[in-house]
């Protein structure tokens, strides 16, 4: 596991398990594009936050996919280190509707806290699936994929390059057109070949990717099951021209 910060244009891999992964922490992704994005927090990762991240005001914004606990109940953690740690910069967190109300709730359950007890403030931001966020001159945009609850998938734009990071669910329509030339594309692939999932399969990834013309395509969250085969089943369904890798906790890649 890497220890140092991220640099500008720098992804860290902080885990890339599925909900229920008993050798890999949940996935979770550092984004640093100038301001520093963490997208998703489930229970295993506040400890690699803070190997990375050493002081407090490092860390800029958080962005949750959707309100799934190995997505999500790592954020009381993160947010009372901060405290502990003397952080007094406002937190950006940004997240589908109900993320404010999901967290406050959230936050008073695990610590008996309430928003107003933190020393620095909490700036919340709902993303709309077809709709558009800026923070600090990033721009994000989202879409909905197919997933048991709502689930949008984040796009970064900075400087001509695009970034995607999927969340769960499997491709749809919305979610091609968000993956439409970006330089890379991080996308959930829990399973091989499944009819109607509400996760994503291996060729329904690919297979979009490929169509959205996507050259660097990670993969996360695969199934405990599927991991073992899943690198023999890539070269099997992956086009000549694109790159796809296994993402591991803790990889850093260049964007």
């Amino acid at each position: 596991m890497t220890t140092r910060a991220p640099r500008p244009g720098e992804l860290t891999f902080l885990g890339t398990g599925e909900a229920f992964d008993q050798d890999l922490p949940n996935t979770s992704v550092l984004c640093c594009f100038g301001p520093t994005f963490l997208v998703d927090c489930g229970l295993g990762i506040p400890p690699r936050v803070w190997q990375v991240l050493s002081d407090p005001d490092q860390l800029d914004a958080i962005y949750l996919t959707h309100l799934h606990a190995d997505h999500v109940f790592g954020v009381p953690s993160v947010l009372f280190r901060l405290w502990e740690d003397g952080r007094r910069r406002p937190l950006a967190i940004m997240g589908p509707r109900g993320v404010e109300t999901y967290l406050s709730r959230l936050l008073h359950l695990a610590y008996r806290i309430k928003r107003a007890d933190l020393p620095y403030p909490l700036n919340f931001m709902t993303a709309e699936s077809g709709g558009t966020l800026t923070y600090r001159g990033i721009r994000l945009s989202f879409a909905r994929s197919k997933h048991s609850i709502p689930n949008l998938a984040v796009r970064f734009d900075l400087k001509g390059k695009g970034v995607v990071v999927s969340g769960d669910g499997s491709p749809t329509a919305a979610t091609e057109q968000l993956f439409r030339g970006c330089s890379l594309l991080v996308h959930e692939t829990y399973q091989d070949e499944v009819s109607e999932p509400v996760h994503a399969s291996l060729p329904s990834v690919i297979a979009t990717a490929h169509r959205a013309g996507v050259k660097r395509l990670y993969l996360v969250h695969l199934s405990r099951r599927f991991r073992e085969s899943a690198a023999a089943r890539v070269e099997q369904y992956r086009p000549r021209a694109m790159q796809i890798r296994i993402a591991r906790p803790g990889q850093i890649v260049r964007v």
